[in-house]
Formats: C-alpha cells, structure tokens, sequence
C-alpha cells in the first residue's frame, strides 16, 4: 500500500561502477521496477558481478503480473486489496469499497493521476489537474526577488513574479490559468506557475546556477509532527512512481519562502530518497538558476 512503502526515485543510468548503489530498493519491489525498466533490467542482467538484484533479473515473471497496477495491461491491480468488514459507511457494497480504497489510497490513484498529466507548456511543462504535480524540463527560475533572508512566512505566494519562471516552449496560458482553483500553498503549485513564461528567441535567459542532476522541488508541512511530516514524505513516494524514476542520485530542494532552517525530529527519513544534502531556496536569492529536470512534488494537504 501507498502509506507504508518507502522509496527513491527519477532518472537512472549507469556510467560507472557505483551507480547500482542508487538504486536502493527492496528486493520485493525489484521486478516491478524492471518490468518498468527494460533497459536497466538488461543492463543488470549483463553486469551479474555487480547488480543487487541480479536472482530477480533473470527469474522475472510475466510483464502483466510483476507490475504495480497502474501500468497498461497490468493484472495486479484492485484484487490484491484486501478490506474486512462490513462496507457500510463507505459504499453500497464490497466491490465498489476495495475500488474505492484502490483508486483513492493504492496505487490506482497514480494511475489516475497519470491520465490526467497534459501539457500546458509544450516539451517543458506538464502538470495533473489543478496544478498538485507537474514535471518539466529545462526551465529556469529567477530568484532575484524572493528575499527570502527578510522574512520569517514559510509560505509565501507572491515570491515569483511575471517572468521570474519560464522556460522554450508554447505556452497554453488559458488552461494553466484555469487550473488555478485549488490554489493554496500545500494543495498545488499554481501559486508559483501562474506566472509562467514562455521565451522565445527575443527574450532569452542567463543562468548563474545550472543544475543537471533530476530534481524534486517539495513544500514541506510541520516537520515537528511525525503525521504532518510523514505527508510530505509518502506523497514524495508517489512523485516516483508517477516518474517511473528510481535513484538516489537526486536533487531535493525545499521550496520555503523564509530565512529559517528546516529541523525536524524525522530527517534522516530523506536518506530513503536521497543520497545528497537538502537544498533550502534561500541558496539561490540573487540567482537565477536553470534545471534540466524537475518535478514538482505532490504536496501534504492536498483536497481529497
């Protein structure tokens, strides 16, 4: 299920001899992620010296069986969704109660959630309905204005102004805008994206920082409450399996808009996601920075 499994996530290839040790899955999940992944299951296969999970490689099952669910064609879906008791308060009946339960806490909401990803920036930007998940490549994002060192409000919406995100592509304006209607600090990102870009070849854009690695962009609920806080972090794991994406060679930046430092009594939970250090916005005031690849993350409070 969603709430109990912990994981890592995005783009994953292999140059040298360490990078198997970004990949830092169960061995159970390992032939979901190569049935997912046939380029690297081939590529553990060939390196049987040095892949982990090498016994699952070659005894991997059929494609519609070792999956998650929400692939195309997977059988291993809302059957395996066990609910005791009586359906009543939920729904009319047994049936309907595990669909419900699959679509809404298992992994059939990343398969709707899937469905409804749609450009609104042709090549560069893409996001689910409201704005609660989107995922780009090579935008930029102007930090120039966001004084972050003045002010103490984590959550900010006003810190990026027309102009101050944007990226190369035609941008579908009318549609982002309508997406707007969740707008809220921990229920989507239309906060920071209503201001999106479009540049051309008359406007184009200089970065001072340019980050290469893929990158995860999160706001953060209460880091002092172990339930608030292991939000962030569950719906992190649903960022990687709407990436199909499983390394911990990543970038994760905390977007919070004050000079304060994140603590929280729960941090060393980021090494299940990421071998590098956290990256707090207040880095980059006075910059402007380029990303190859982002996602920006599913959030805590998120309308049900």
């Amino acid at each position: 299920m969603l709430s109990i499994c912990f994981l890592t996530f995005l783009f994953f290839t292999f140059g040298d001899t360490n990078t198997w040790s970004d990949l830092d899955i169960p061995i159970e999940h390992a032939t979901y992620f190569f049935t997912s992944n046939p380029s690297i299951h081939a590529q553990c296969l060939a390196d049987e010296a040095r892949c982990p999970y090498y016994e699952q490689a070659k005894n991997l099952p059929p494609f519609d069986v070792a999956c998650w669910g929400y692939e195309p064609n997977c059988k291993n879906n809302a059957s395996l969704v066990q609910c005791s008791g009586d359906s009543h308060g939920w729904t009319t009946s047994k049936e309907k109660q595990i669909l419900e339960f699959w679509k809404t806490a298992d992994f059939g909401y990343i398969a709707e959630k899937r469905n409804e990803l749609r450009e609104f920036c042709s090549s560069s930007l893409e996001c689910v309905d409201h704005l609660r998940f989107c995922r780009a490549k090579n935008i930029y994002i102007d930090f120039r204005h966001t004084e972050t060192s003045k002010h103490t409000d984590r959550y900010r919406e006003d810190i990026l102004k027309p102009g101050d995100i944007g990226g190369h592509c035609k941008l579908n304006r009318d549609d982002l805008i309508k997406n707007g209607d969740h707008k809220s600090p921990l229920q989507s990102w239309f906060s920071e994206l209503q201001v999106f870009t479009e540049i051309n070849g008359t406007n184009s854009f200089n970065c001072d920082i340019t980050i290469t690695k893929p990158t995860i962009i999160i706001k953060l609920d209460s880091g002092y409450n172990m339930y608030h806080h292991f939000c962030d972090f569950i719906n992190l794991y649903v960022t990687q399996h709407m990436n199909n994406m499983f390394s911990k060679d990543i970038q994760i930046i905390l977007w919070d808009t004050s000079k304060n430092d994140y603590w929280s009594f729960f941090s060393t939970t980021w090494t299940a996601f990421t071998s590098n250090r956290l990256i707090h916005i207040k880095e980059f005031e006075g910059k402007r920075v380029c990303f190859q690849n982002v996602a920006f993350s599913f959030l805590a409070r998120m309308f049900y």
